[in-house]
């Protein structure tokens, strides 16, 4: 069974627009680590990847079955049954997952040392045309656009493509707009006060002081900004 980290990093990636294939690519790499720290072994590398695979599709990851011709009629049939039960939320059962690891428990562990994946990454690579290479790399280019959108709109602190700001850039601009709007509100209180005394109303003389008080709340904020702890 998936632990609860590895279902938050594949709904995390759901959240950022990221393809079911990329979803589904942390629970494979949740069960090589399990086999990595002895929890059980596997046959070979493929096993591995079924493993993750099912687990994801059980989760409720959005993980199309394999299409006919692509594996075997076996193969096929489980997927689509995990992806079905998956998407209706059905329990999985105790005593099966047990007998599962149970059995597991006697299979090696070199299935899923570096040799072993990149050979297999190689493989699966080769079996693939070219058109099909051009079209995954898109893909995860369009995939990877997506989520740097998705985490600058969020206003998540994180690398992007345009570049990372520096918390004393965004404090050092902060201050200079907060002046210029300080400067431009002491203008116009100055203004609205010589005008209040021209036309000796008392109430212009009191509405002058307005919108200073308010150019003041932008100065404040990018001061106590600047001066904040670093988190």
């Amino acid at each position: 069974m998936p632990d609860k980290r590895t279902i938050r990093r594949a709904r995390k990636d759901a959240r950022e627009g990221k393809s079911a294939s990329t979803q589904a690519g942390e629970f494979v790499r949740a069960e090589i680590e399990k086999v990595r720290h002895g929890k059980h072994g596997v046959r070979n590398t493929k096993q591995a990847i079924a493993i993750g695979l099912s687990e994801a599709r059980r989760a409720g990851v959005k993980l199309r079955p394999p299409a006919k011709g692509k594996t075997s009629a076996k193969t096929r049939k489980s997927a689509a049954s995990a992806y079905r039960k998956g998407q209706r939320h059905e329990p999985i059962s105790q005593k099966r997952s047990r007998a599962r690891v149970k059995a597991l428990k006697r299979e090696p562990r070199r299935g899923v040392s570096r040799k072993a994946l990149s050979r297999q990454a190689k493989a699966s690579w080769r079996r693939r045309t070219a058109r099909a290479r051009s079209a995954s790399t898109h893909k995860a280019a369009m995939t990877r656009t997506r989520s740097e959108v998705a985490e600058a709109v969020t206003c998540q602190p994180k690398m992007i493509s345009v570049g990372y700001i520096e918390p004393e850039t965004v404090a050092a601009n902060m201050l200079y707009v907060g002046l210029c709007i300080f400067l431009l509100s002491a203008f116009l209180s100055f203004n609205l006060f010589l005008f209040g005394q021209e036309k000796n109303s008392f109430q212009l003389k009191i509405w002058s002081g307005v919108p200073l008080l308010l150019g003041v709340m932008p100065l404040l904020r990018a001061i106590i900004f600047l001066n904040a702890p670093a988190p």
